[in-house]
């Protein structure tokens, strides 16, 4: 069993999208949801004294697709990441959202919407020359490295929701939602863009071009459905694996996660019903599935049923992870507890036994929140379970 740590950065080097509030890696979330101070260096957990030194670990490593600015990243980001990766004997896995953000990572961009990124533009060649650009970096490193792409495509998060999601668009214009400037609905079989923060009301429906910009019709952005379905999110996977293996630039370097949020069918809603079994694009084309392992987000429940889908649909040789897992909670006693209980060797084998590698998450969702290195009795449990991993079982 191998561990790893989610992180955004490591010291000395710029975070996401050359963006030096996220210079640490590991961030604590403020109240508006944004990630502007770093709470624990990437040191604290892997430095010559950090909880994680001398373990097997992983950097994962999120940094915002952007076609413009690829090159940059590339030199200021992500090669000294994978670097550092490769120095400490860790594995590199880069996630890479296939979308835009703005530079806060608070709303979407007015000059490149999320409707220029559904499904539908990637299987019709719109980011090839991005991703092109990506393996060309790649191929001429020539290092193994790990991709985690269209993370949490199975569920949507309302107006946060990323537009390669299934189902995505998922938010109906009505009365009485706040929105942040540069967020998106539905309204009367078209797709708008709110053009300021404003609370919804009579007399700012969509139409209003004061409070919001028409983007187009459904289905000229989402296909005849109107949205993003199973099929046109395999589609767009398998498109942007073939351009990365076949493409331009092809590489035999890269290796694919597709990586699911813990919400099995039966605990899904949305304009459709999101099954593992036909979500999951051709499988020459994943090279890991991964999971997610969170409370109490998910139930034990929901989680069990996920992974038991993924056994029922992938080959037995697949590699399967926890792509990410913690626990957010404000009370030390409880969350020290579960970490001891859930975290161990033993229950990981018992609980999941095809999994080989688990990968913890540290920032914190709300500003009250405890982080696994806060106190003394959460480093404890932490430190405990790490013992197990670091004798090999």
């Amino acid at each position: 069993m191998k561990w790893g740590v989610y992180c955004t950065g490591v010291p000395g080097l710029p975070g996401w999208n050359n963006d030096n509030n996220c210079v640490g890696g590991i961030q604590k979330v403020t109240p508006n949801g944004a990630y502007p101070t770093p709470y624990h260096t990437f040191d604290d957990w892997i430095g010559p004294s950090g909880a994680f030194r001398n373990m097997s670990w992983y950097p994962l490593i999120y940094v915002p697709v952007d076609g413009c600015s690829w090159s940059t990243d590339w030199t200021n980001i992500i090669k000294p990441h994978i670097d550092y990766a490769y120095a400490h004997g860790g594995i590199p896995i880069i996630g890479i959202w296939m979308m835009r953000w703005t530079t806060d990572y608070t709303q979407w961009s007015l000059s490149d919407p999320p409707s220029n990124w559904s499904n539908a533009s990637f299987t019709a060649g719109n980011h090839d020359a991005m991703i092109d650009a990506m393996a060309a970096s790649f191929k001429a490193d020539g290092r193994v490295v790990w991709i985690r792409m269209f993370a949490e495509m199975n569920g949507t998060f309302g107006l946060n929701s990323a537009p390669y999601q299934i189902n995505y668009p998922p938010v109906a214009w009505a009365t009485g939602i706040v929105v942040q400037r540069g967020d998106c609905c539905t309204y009367s079989g078209s797709f708008y863009q709110a053009k300021s923060t404003h609370t919804t009301s009579t007399g700012k429906e969509p139409t209003n071009t004061t409070y919001w910009t028409n983007l187009g019709t459904l289905t000229s952005l989402f296909g005849a459905s109107g949205h993003n379905t199973e099929a046109t999110f395999k589609a767009a996977w398998d498109h942007v694996v073939d351009r990365f293996q076949s493409g331009v630039f092809p590489t035999n370097n890269l290796k694919f996660c597709f990586d699911v949020g813990s919400w099995p069918s039966a605990n899904y809603g949305g304009n459709n019903p999101v099954t593992f079994a036909n979500i999951y694009p051709t499988d020459s084309n994943v090279d890991s599935v991964g999971f997610e392992f969170y409370y109490p987000g998910s139930s034990s429940a929901q989680i069990l049923g996920i992974y038991s889908e993924i056994l029922a649909k992938v080959s037995f040789v697949k590699v399967i992870t926890i792509a990410e897992g913690g626990t957010y909670n404000a009370d030390k006693n409880a969350k020290a507890a579960w970490i001891t209980a859930a975290y161990s060797v033993d229950n990981l084998k018992a609980t999941f036994p095809r999994v080989s590698s688990t990968i913890m998450w540290d920032s914190e969702w709300t500003p009250n929140e405890l982080s696994f290195m806060e106190t003394a009795l959460i480093k404890g449990a932490i430190m405990a379970c790490l013992q197990e991993y670091k004798s090999g079982q």
